[in-house]
């Protein structure tokens, strides 16, 4: 499980998270949540992707170990 926080975007039903592998496929995307069960990523590194319906976005690097 991973815990996000997103203080500078209003999270609201037009916020966005996407998870991708490195390769650019994306893996999970879904409307805003708190909290996100990961059990179904391999091991690897990956990118969480936040946006909103105003074009603000925020990438970070997820390692599963």
């Amino acid at each position: 499980v991973i815990n996000l926080r997103a203080e500078a975007f209003a999270k609201d039903n037009t916020t966005e998270i996407s998870i991708y592998e490195l390769t650019g496929r994306m893996v999970y995307a879904s409307k805003w949540q708190n909290q996100i069960k990961l059990d179904f990523l391999t091991k690897g590194m990956y990118l969480i992707r936040v946006n909103n319906a105003s074009g603000q976005f925020a990438t970070q690097k997820l390692l599963i170990k």
